[in-house]
């Protein structure tokens, strides 16, 4: 360093830089002390080096008369070059499950200028490949190499230090995927595998669509997101990122379509019937009111069941007219959009024959509900189908079936005849109407005439087409039925316990509970029946106690009249005492004791007088 003369202390700050491709090092220092390059940055001697200068060495030295000689010995030598290499990948899956993978290889050359740039690739991609960078002199021809792989030798223009970036495209198209079922492809990875220093990478796994993507890695840290370069980290679209340093890594995806399902256009929130069942004829005339919400379709297509016929259609009030298909089975009823989520009314007023001869005495029917019609692409839900249903009064109705299931109102009681008869006769019995019906709608009137003077049951159900099953049969066979029932009770349980010598309590006790538990559980006309027969176990229960008791009551009877004394004994008179009698006072009293009553009276009488 260079000393101040004719002082007696020198104190310095020496430094010494040289070109990032020499590397500086310290032989021998003397009179010189290493230090902080940090004191070079804070005396201002940093802002005079040259930008391609390296890190600067730091001495510091105090001169005075005393010391000999300050001075350094460096060592300079040239560095090699040194190649440090990060890779992002990016496989970007797409609606169609084509597979585009992006790899940025970013180079950082050290130290000396470099004219090419290396890369190894699956050998299946030597025609695939697409590179990119800024310089390229020419297209590269992949080199064959050892492990299916291959060496691309990328030549630059000019010879470069510093970072060199190159972009490298493919794409793996799959065939066309399965419904449900899952294709594995395997990603192939673009990066340098020998000559550099150090090695880092990233890769990011993007989707758009609705495909299911499973990854499956191998030398692979998952990292989260955020650390991502913004080339491959696109916000919101990446499903899985990972990471990797020296290990080569291997990366699986797991690509599964599903089929869109259709979304519904039309859709029914409640189909309400109320239907009257009519003797003779035996048919059903039904107003069907449909609650539809309707964004897109032109028509509701319904089926009318078997032996219906159409007698008038309400579309939203006002009256509308059906077309029918080619083969004829479906009527398609014109419909407006909703607004919104409003929904309106589609009224079909409709008669159907349920059979050729009038109900008779005892019977059964089947009834179903419209159909609501709808295509594979195009589905038409329905959400609850409820069905209110006025049936002759003048049967019994034994069982109901099929999806339609009974709602509130059960068989008619005596309270409920009552409320009948106090009713006004012009009342329409009580149904549960969700909408109103169209204006100058005739046929209500005609539908409450005939409802007159009939029993209501009420069902419901979720499904899209109901059905139910009736059967009925007359009071008077009904109440044959039940009198046959309680009958075969009683009279049954009095010739087992008497015939068969049967244990009469516990006969009586199997004839209360075994009828019991059909008619606990049955609902409707049936169960009297085995009301009936309850009732009739009760009456021989009973029957059974009352002979019990009359038995008992004999028994105690006959025992008391047993045990009871004899009315013709006399009791013994009372005797005087021993101290007064003497021997020929026994003597006489000894015949007095054969006296007759009289004789025995008439002596009493005598003593009485004495």
């Amino acid at each position: 360093p260079l000393f101040v003369t004719g002082t007696q202390q020198d104190h310095g700050l020496f430094g010494v830089a040289a070109p990032r491709s020499i590397d500086l090092k310290t032989v021998t220092a003397t009179g010189l002390s290493s230090v902080e390059q940090q004191e070079l940055v804070s005396a201002g001697i940093m802002s005079q080096v040259s930008a391609e200068a390296g890190e600067p060495l730091a001495y510091r030295y105090s001169k005075n008369s005393l010391t000999e000689k300050v001075a350094v010995e460096l060592e300079l030598r040239e560095k090699q070059e040194e190649i440090n290499v990060i890779s992002q990948h990016l496989a970007a899956v797409g609606e169609s499950g084509r597979i585009k993978l992006t790899h940025y290889l970013d180079y950082m050359i050290l130290y000396k200028e470099r004219d090419s740039l290396e890369f190894t690739a699956p050998s299946t991609l030597d025609s695939e490949l697409r590179i990119n960078g800024q310089g390229i002199a020419e297209t590269p021809v992949p080199e064959p190499q050892d492990n299916g792989l291959s060496l691309w030798n990328v030549k630059l223009q000019s010879p470069v230090q510093g970072t060199v970036t190159l972009s490298i495209t493919h794409e793996i198209s799959p065939e066309a995927l399965e419904s449900g079922k899952a294709s594995e492809f395997t990603i192939p990875l673009v990066y340098p595998r020998k000559n550099f220093k150090t090695r880092a990478g990233f890769v990011a796994v993007t989707k758009v669509g609705n495909l299911e993507v499973e990854t499956s890695a191998s030398n692979l840290e998952t990292i989260d997101s955020s650390r991502l370069d913004p080339r491959i980290g696109r916000r919101g679209q990446v499903i899985k990122a990972y990471a990797y340093s020296t290990k080569d890594p291997e990366l699986k995806l797991s690509l599964t379509r599903y089929n869109p399902v259709p979304l519904a256009e039309t859709a029914v929130t409640l189909h309400h019937i109320k239907a009257v069942l009519s003797r003779d004829p035996c048919k059903l005339h039904a107003i069907a009111t449909l609650l539809v919400q309707n964004s897109a379709a032109q028509y509701l297509e319904i089926s009318l069941p078997a032996g219906a016929s159409l007698r008038n259609v309400f579309v939203n009030g006002n009256p509308a007219t059906t077309k029918q298909r080619k083969d004829g089975g479906t009527d398609l009823i014109s419909i407006p959009r909703s607004k919104g989520r409003e929904a309106f009314a589609v009224v079909v007023d409709y008669d159907q024959s349920l059979s050729s001869s009038p109900m008779g005495s005892l019977g059964s029917l089947e009834i179903e509900t419209i159909s609501i019609k709808e295509a594979k692409d195009k589905p038409v839900p329905v959400q609850k189908i409820e069905f209110d249903l006025w049936v002759p009064d003048e049967f019994s109705y034994l069982s109901w079936s099929g999806n339609l299931n009974r709602r509130g109102r059960g068989h008619p009681t005596a309270f409920s005849r009552l409320r009948k008869m106090i009713a006004s006769p012009f009342n329409l019995p009580e149904a549960d109407s969700p909408h109103k019906d169209p204006v100058d709608f005739a046929a209500e009137d005609a539908f409450r005439r005939e409802a007159q003077g009939r029993a209501v049951y009420s069902f419901s159900c979720m499904a899209r087409t109901g059905s139910l099953n009736l059967s009925w049969t007359t009071p008077s066979i009904l109440g044959f039925t039940k009198a046959l029932f309680f009958a075969a009770a009683l009279i049954g349980g009095l010739v087992l316990t008497r015939k068969l010598s049967l244990n009469p309590a516990w006969t009586s006790v199997n004839f209360t509970w075994v009828p019991l538990i059909p008619a606990w559980f049955l609902d409707g006309p049936a169960s009297e029946a085995f009301s009936a027969a309850f009732f009739g176990g009760i009456a021989l229960l009973l029957l059974t106690a009352a002979l019990r008791l009359k038995s008992a009551y004999s028994q105690w009877r006959l025992e008391r009249i047993a045990l009871a004394p004899d009315p013709y004994l006399e009791d013994a008179e009372d005797e005087p005492g021993s101290e007064v009698l003497q021997e020929d006072d026994l003597e006489e009293k000894a015949p007095k004791k054969k006296k007759s009553g009289s004789s025995r009276k008439k002596s009493g009488g005598s003593k009485k007088a004495d």
